[in-house]
């Protein structure tokens, strides 16, 4: 499959990295970023057969409709957040043209992640009682008088990773979540926000102020716990597994650990050629995330 980029900022680029001489072509409107075209209507539609979107969410809507209609697959670097309205008439363009589109989560291939996934299917701790997600980042500086600046900051960018994990994990849908706390403490934006589901079993919390990037999951059921600290874009990944002692005790606990590289973009464009080969697009995934997204805000 031929790829081309559309947004060759920072993602864009490791998108083109791990695609290689498949991607075909980079589209960017800003003068100073060297892609090949200005626009996406510029490149001739016979050299390739899936776009990648790297664009902020204004923008997004627009260009899946546009590649949809003409006849090319669509990946979208996550969320995209849509109406019922205009998810129908993606899934309308869709299957008159005989493509898919599809929004990545690439950290749902994180290890341990997919191992913590595993776990929980199996019932190994049993019923949920509560849990805490965290992902951070201290880079408030780098996004204060850019376009980042101008959307919902972490909410759009990381905390779609941890909402997907909290509906995969225990099923939640985009209606069970609630806002907690929302504060601009050095941005036009807000850049710090806690939120929850409506049952009050799993809070989560995402920022740009921490100094330090952090990513943990914190999961306690009847019989046990699972925890993990770190990514492995970040140096690696700590999974402990705990088996709770009955009537009280020290948990039984093993230990898993990841390191890179990290090949979650590698795995992510290969379920995207699996969901291709399947006709499947991201439809229901997109409407609860947007309807999460929507709550929380």
């Amino acid at each position: 499959m031929r790829y081309i980029i559309v947004g060759y900022g920072n993602i864009g680029h490791k998108r083109q990295a791990v695609l290689g001489k498949k991607c075909v072509a980079t589209v960017d409107p800003d003068k100073k970023v060297k892609a090949i075209y200005k626009s996406h209507t510029d490149v001739p539609l016979e050299i390739f057969d899936a776009a990648v979107l790297t664009v902020p969410q204004e923008f997004k809507n627009e260009l899946v409709k546009y590649f949809l209609s003409k006849g090319k697959h669509v990946l979208v670097e996550k969320p995209l957040l849509v109406t019922k309205k205009q998810a129908d008439v993606f899934k309308k363009l869709a299957k008159k043209n005989k493509v898919i589109w599809h929004t990545s989560y690439n950290h749902r291939f994180e290890p341990n992640i997919v191992k913590i996934n595993k776990l929980l299917n199996a019932n190994k701790i049993g019923k949920l009682y509560h849990a805490k997600l965290v992902y951070s980042f201290g880079n408030i500086k780098e996004r204060i008088g850019t376009w980042r600046e101008t959307e919902n900051g972490v909410l759009e960018e990381i905390a779609p990773h941890v909402i997907d994990f909290t509906m995969m994990f225990f099923g939640y849908r985009g209606i069970d979540f609630k806002p907690l706390i929302a504060r601009k403490v050095e941005s036009n934006i807000i850049d710090h926000w806690v939120f929850a589901t409506k049952d009050n079993r799993v809070m989560i919390e995402t920022s740009s102020v921490t100094w330090k990037n952090v990513f943990s999951i914190d999961i306690y059921g009847e019989l046990g716990s699972i925890h993990m600290y770190g990514l492995n874009k970040w140096g690696g990944s700590d999974l402990f597994v705990r088996k709770r002692i009955f009537p009280s005790g020290i948990p039984k606990e093993n230990k898993y650990h990841t390191s890179p590289p990290d090949l979650t973009w590698v795995k992510d464009f290969r379920y995207f050629q699996k969901m291709v080969r399947e006709n499947k697009n991201s439809y229901s995934s997109d409407l609860e995330m947007s309807k999460a997204i929507a709550n929380i805000t």
